[in-house]
Protein backbone atom coordinates (compact mmCIF):
# COMPACT_ATOMS: atom_id res chain seq x y z
CA UNK A 1 0.00 0.00 0.00
CA UNK A 2 1.61 3.71 -1.01
CA UNK A 3 1.70 6.45 1.49
CA UNK A 4 -0.59 9.48 0.73
CA UNK A 5 1.05 12.19 -0.12
CA UNK A 6 0.69 15.26 2.26
CA UNK A 7 0.80 18.30 0.20
CA UNK A 8 2.58 21.55 2.31
CA UNK A 9 0.13 24.25 1.70
CA UNK A 10 0.81 28.03 1.95
CA UNK A 11 -0.22 29.87 4.75
CA UNK A 12 -1.47 33.52 4.50
CA UNK A 13 -2.92 35.68 7.33
CA UNK A 14 -4.80 38.94 6.50
CA UNK A 15 -4.39 41.10 9.99
CA UNK A 16 -7.71 43.56 10.51
CA UNK A 17 -7.50 46.71 12.43
CA UNK A 18 -10.74 46.43 13.70
CA UNK A 19 -14.19 45.00 14.20
CA UNK A 20 -15.32 47.02 11.16
CA UNK A 21 -12.22 46.30 8.96
CA UNK A 22 -12.80 42.46 9.69
CA UNK A 23 -15.72 42.20 8.75
CA UNK A 24 -15.05 43.75 5.43
CA UNK A 25 -11.88 41.65 4.59
CA UNK A 26 -14.22 38.70 5.60
CA UNK A 27 -16.37 40.11 2.85
CA UNK A 28 -13.50 40.36 0.69
CA UNK A 29 -12.58 36.81 0.64
CA UNK A 30 -15.67 35.51 0.61
CA UNK A 31 -16.32 36.85 -2.80
CA UNK A 32 -12.55 36.29 -4.04
CA UNK A 33 -11.79 33.22 -2.26
CA UNK A 34 -12.73 30.66 -5.08
CA UNK A 35 -10.48 27.60 -3.41
CA UNK A 36 -8.28 27.11 -5.92
CA UNK A 37 -6.35 24.64 -6.40
CA UNK A 38 -6.07 24.62 -2.38
CA UNK A 39 -2.19 25.47 -2.70
CA UNK A 40 -2.77 28.25 0.18
CA UNK A 41 -4.92 28.95 3.23
CA UNK A 42 -6.20 32.36 4.20
CA UNK A 43 -6.81 32.98 7.98
CA UNK A 44 -7.61 36.72 9.07
CA UNK A 45 -7.42 38.48 12.64
CA UNK A 46 -8.99 41.45 14.66
CA UNK A 47 -6.03 43.80 16.15
CA UNK A 48 -8.55 45.58 17.79
CA UNK A 49 -6.90 48.76 17.29
CA UNK A 50 -4.76 50.55 19.45
CA UNK A 51 -3.02 52.64 16.81
CA UNK A 52 -0.53 51.29 13.98
CA UNK A 53 2.22 49.94 16.46
CA UNK A 54 -0.11 47.76 18.33
CA UNK A 55 -1.31 46.81 15.26
CA UNK A 56 1.28 46.29 13.65
CA UNK A 57 2.57 44.53 16.63
CA UNK A 58 0.21 42.28 16.74
CA UNK A 59 1.14 40.88 13.18
CA UNK A 60 4.75 40.36 14.09
CA UNK A 61 3.97 38.30 16.98
CA UNK A 62 1.39 36.06 14.47
CA UNK A 63 4.25 35.86 12.37
CA UNK A 64 7.13 34.78 15.47
CA UNK A 65 4.22 32.36 16.99
CA UNK A 66 2.89 30.69 13.17
CA UNK A 67 5.20 31.45 10.74
CA UNK A 68 3.30 32.27 8.31
CA UNK A 69 4.53 32.90 4.95
CA UNK A 70 2.61 35.99 4.05
CA UNK A 71 1.55 38.18 6.12
CA UNK A 72 -0.39 41.64 5.44
CA UNK A 73 -2.21 44.12 7.70
CA UNK A 74 -5.40 46.73 6.47
CA UNK A 75 -4.25 50.13 8.71
CA UNK A 76 -5.81 53.22 8.68
CA UNK A 77 -3.71 56.35 7.62
CA UNK A 78 -5.36 58.98 9.70
CA UNK A 79 -2.37 57.74 12.15
CA UNK A 80 1.02 58.34 11.45
CA UNK A 81 2.83 55.35 10.88
CA UNK A 82 6.51 56.06 12.66
CA UNK A 83 9.63 54.95 10.69
CA UNK A 84 10.34 52.62 13.62
CA UNK A 85 6.77 50.41 12.85
CA UNK A 86 7.46 50.63 9.19
CA UNK A 87 11.09 49.51 9.34
CA UNK A 88 10.05 46.84 12.18
CA UNK A 89 7.52 45.83 9.27
CA UNK A 90 9.53 45.04 6.50
CA UNK A 91 12.07 43.10 8.99
CA UNK A 92 9.43 40.87 9.25
CA UNK A 93 8.01 40.46 6.03
CA UNK A 94 4.95 42.26 6.92
CA UNK A 95 3.04 44.13 4.01
CA UNK A 96 1.44 47.05 5.31
CA UNK A 97 -1.65 48.37 3.46
CA UNK A 98 -2.87 51.69 4.31
CA UNK A 99 -6.67 52.69 3.88
CA UNK A 100 -6.66 55.74 2.18
CA UNK A 101 -8.02 58.54 2.70
CA UNK A 102 -8.01 58.50 6.39
CA UNK A 103 -9.56 55.00 7.03
CA UNK A 104 -11.73 51.84 5.59
CA UNK A 105 -14.46 54.15 6.01
CA UNK A 106 -13.27 56.79 3.89
CA UNK A 107 -12.00 54.63 1.40
CA UNK A 108 -15.09 52.78 0.96
CA UNK A 109 -17.33 55.87 0.63
CA UNK A 110 -14.82 56.74 -2.19
CA UNK A 111 -15.37 53.71 -3.50
CA UNK A 112 -18.89 54.98 -3.81
CA UNK A 113 -18.08 57.91 -5.08
CA UNK A 114 -19.48 60.11 -2.16
CA UNK A 115 -17.86 62.74 -0.73
CA UNK A 116 -15.26 62.08 2.01
CA UNK A 117 -14.92 64.19 4.96
CA UNK A 118 -11.57 65.28 7.09
CA UNK A 119 -12.01 62.71 9.98
CA UNK A 120 -12.38 59.31 10.78
CA UNK A 121 -15.14 59.57 12.80
CA UNK A 122 -17.19 61.79 10.08
CA UNK A 123 -16.22 58.76 8.10
CA UNK A 124 -17.68 56.46 10.22
CA UNK A 125 -21.09 58.68 10.73
CA UNK A 126 -21.46 58.64 6.98
CA UNK A 127 -20.93 55.34 5.55
CA UNK A 128 -22.78 53.07 8.53
CA UNK A 129 -25.89 54.41 7.92
CA UNK A 130 -25.52 53.55 4.19
CA UNK A 131 -25.50 49.61 5.55
CA UNK A 132 -28.53 47.39 5.76
CA UNK A 133 -26.38 45.52 8.84
CA UNK A 134 -24.27 46.56 11.93
CA UNK A 135 -20.46 47.55 10.38
CA UNK A 136 -18.91 44.45 11.95
CA UNK A 137 -21.59 41.61 10.37
CA UNK A 138 -19.96 40.51 7.11
CA UNK A 139 -23.17 40.66 5.56
CA UNK A 140 -23.38 44.57 5.58
CA UNK A 141 -20.80 44.63 2.98
CA UNK A 142 -22.65 42.28 0.84
CA UNK A 143 -25.31 44.85 -1.01
CA UNK A 144 -23.18 47.98 -1.25
CA UNK A 145 -19.85 46.18 -2.57
CA UNK A 146 -20.43 43.62 -4.63
CA UNK A 147 -17.44 42.16 -7.15
CA UNK A 148 -18.57 44.30 -10.27
CA UNK A 149 -18.17 47.41 -8.27
CA UNK A 150 -14.73 46.45 -6.47
CA UNK A 151 -13.46 45.11 -9.82
CA UNK A 152 -14.47 48.19 -11.51
CA UNK A 153 -12.41 50.41 -8.69
CA UNK A 154 -9.88 48.32 -7.09
CA UNK A 155 -7.16 49.71 -9.40
CA UNK A 156 -8.15 53.52 -7.78
CA UNK A 157 -7.24 52.17 -4.17
CA UNK A 158 -3.87 50.58 -4.09
CA UNK A 159 -4.57 48.64 -0.32
CA UNK A 160 -7.96 47.42 -1.84
CA UNK A 161 -6.40 46.37 -4.92
CA UNK A 162 -3.35 44.53 -3.08
CA UNK A 163 -5.71 43.12 -0.92
CA UNK A 164 -8.08 41.33 -3.11
CA UNK A 165 -4.32 40.40 -4.95
CA UNK A 166 -3.48 38.69 -1.95
CA UNK A 167 -6.72 36.53 -1.87
CA UNK A 168 -7.40 35.49 -5.20
CA UNK A 169 -3.51 34.35 -5.70
CA UNK A 170 -1.92 33.73 -2.43
CA UNK A 171 1.18 35.96 -3.31
CA UNK A 172 1.74 39.83 -3.05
Amino acid sequence: MSKRVRRLRKTIHLVAEGHDDFAFIKHIKAIYSCGGDGSYHISISNAKGKGPNHIISHAISKKRQIGYDLIAVLLDTDIIWSATDKKSASAHNIILLGSTPLCLEGMLLKVLDHKVPSTSDECKNLLHPLLNYKATEVRSYENLFPIDLLQNKRELFPALDKLIKIIETGSA
